[in-house]
């Protein structure tokens, strides 16, 4: 009987002394674990720069229209309704989101450590469900910062810089004006640096670094037909008249629009082609238009009496920063006008006859400054007057 209670008064002394050290080293690691990782939640501020935008204060939430400002919260979601919605998140941190139309954007994560020992970074973690969004990603001296972007289709960190991020259909373009961006996961990882892009696809991995310079002219090289990308539009004074003829050629292997009328001379008509592009350029720093344009015959000299008749002409239509519509225009012609007339030549140029002209505009974020592209809607290519023969290759509307 002493025996046992001798073992039961080992028992307890052993174990409470294994209890006490458990206790002595589990707390202080408890409380050093609760200090490292505990997080708050932080607030970022949505400032309207366009028409009004909606926040809904969880997914779930009846939409509040904001017209001027606001303070959003953790996982509050951003609706831009229509084309000339527009919004500036700027992040606790500074960080920004610049939200473009018909984008819904959700904030799903905005978190700082609780307490100014921990080693942890800045986290923000932002949803792109749909649009375009531009990010800036700012750096910190106090403490890194992990900014990760999620989309239907893959998830992207970044690092500091400047990044474009659009979600259409069923895929995710990410583009890198500045710094430096991985995409995907696991062996799936793409790395882009600046001046790179990529494209993610549902259910796929991402394609391999693209020059961030894209075309957003489809069937530029007119390799397909022209339908559907490109609509034919021809016009006549005189329904009696015969029309001018668009078709695809080859020339020297490579294939080539041509617009083409030889019929009653003296009346006016229009062949040309038009394609619709609707696209948000709103934080493009560079858009250049290029093509070949060729021209063989022209019956009117110049671009007509008031320089709108020009063989071939090009016609970019685009809404401006100010949500009115314009159009940037120009006119190519091989036959001067007759000088005792005194025909004006406006927005056209004279070019060699029977050869291949190569023609890039150069940067229209910078020729259009005082009314600056914000929307392209359309781009069409016809030739004008009354006779006419005249080519076109390779059309390209160069965007970054």
């Amino acid at each position: 009987m002493r025996q046992n209670i001798e073992r039961i008064a080992w028992a307890i002394l052993i174990t409470s002394f294994l209890i006490f050290c458990l206790l002595a080293v589990g707390i202080p690691l408890s409380i050093r674990w609760y200090i490292i990782n505990a997080t708050t939640s932080r607030e970022a501020a949505i400032t309207v720069v366009g028409s009004a935008i909606f926040v809904r204060e969880s997914p779930y939430a009846e939409p509040l229209g904001v017209a001027e400002s606001r303070k959003v919260k953790e996982g509050s979601l951003v609706e831009a309704p229509d084309e000339s919605s527009r919004a500036i998140i700027t992040f606790f941190d500074g960080s920004m989101a610049i939200i473009y139309g018909k984008a819904r954007v959700e904030a799903e994560r905005m978190r700082s450590p609780r307490f100014p020992w921990s080693p942890k970074p800045h986290l923000i973690r932002v949803k792109v469900e749909e649009g375009r969004v531009r990010f800036v990603v700012v750096s910190h001296q106090d403490r890194p910062l992990y900014f990760e972007v999620a989309t239907p289709h893959t998830s992207v960190f970044f690092k500091e810089g400047s990044y474009s991020v659009e979600v259409v259909g069923g895929s995710t373009e990410i583009a890198v004006r500045d710094g430096k961006a991985l995409i995907g996961s696991g062996e799936e990882v793409v790395t882009l640096f600046k001046g790179q892009r990529t494209i993610v696809e549902e259910g796929k991995p991402p394609v391999p670094p693209l020059p961030a310079a894209h075309n957003l002219i489809k069937n530029g090289d007119f390799s397909e037909p022209l339908l559907p990308y490109w609509q034919v539009v021809l016009y006549k004074n005189d329904p009696n008249i015969r029309d001018g003829e668009v078709s695809v050629v080859e020339e020297k292997g490579r294939k080539v629009l041509r617009f083409y009328r030889y019929g009653e001379d003296g009346i006016h008509t229009e062949t040309g082609v038009l394609q619709m592009i609707g696209k948000d350029v709103r934080d493009y720093e560079y858009l250049s238009l290029r093509f070949d344009v060729k021209i063989l015959y022209q019956s009117l000299p110049g671009g007509g009496y008031l320089s709108s008749e020009f063989p071939l002409m090009v016609r970019l239509n685009y809404k401006d920063i100010y949500g009115f519509d314009r159009f940037w225009v120009h006119g190519f012609y091989t036959v001067e006008p007759d000088p005792n007339l005194k025909w004006p030549i406006l927005n056209g140029e004279k070019i060699p006859a029977g050869v291949w002209y190569p023609y890039e505009t150069g940067n229209l974020m910078e020729l259009l400054k005082d009314t600056r592209p914000a929307y392209i809607t359309s781009i069409q290519i016809y030739a004008s007057g009354w006779n006419y023969e005249c080519y076109v290759a390779e059309v390209g509307l160069i965007g970054q």
